[in-house]
């Protein structure tokens, strides 16, 4: 017996990424810099990758596939090149997706740097006496 799929997120992958940028930008999500390095490398890798598979989709939304210069062959040469700009139409939005991901990492990151700076100051001007 297979074991059954993992059930989808309640919040699709877009709501999540634009909710965790509100509340980076609210200043509510801090991340320690040496926290953010790993993450960022492998964000970095998956942007990297994906960057290498939209320049793929878009050679196959260039390289119209002939199927005869019938009705029909024409019109499955049509889907083809429907379905690949469908394609790079949502590797496009996740790279998107990802590049907001990035820069609320860094937000987080200056939050977290603004709020250990401020607490840093206050224990010199005023802390434990």
């Amino acid at each position: 017996m297979t074991a059954a799929p993992a059930p989808l997120p309640e919040i699709p992958p877009i709501a999540a990424v634009q909710e965790f940028s509100r509340s980076v930008a609210n200043g509510g999500v801090r991340l320690d810099p040496a926290a953010a390095e790993q993450f960022q490398r492998e964000l970095i890798a998956i942007r990297d990758e994906v960057a290498i598979i939209r320049q793929d989709a878009r050679f196959l939304v260039h390289r119209v596939p002939q199927f005869g210069a019938n009705p029909t062959g024409r019109a499955l040469a049509q889907k083809f090149v429907d379905r690949a700009n469908d394609f790079t139409a949502v590797l496009q939005r996740y790279h998107q997706v990802l590049a907001d991901m990035d820069s609320g990492i860094h937000q987080a990151v200056t939050n977290w740097t603004r709020h250990d700076q401020e607490n840093a100051d206050w224990f010199r001007a005023e802390g434990p006496r």
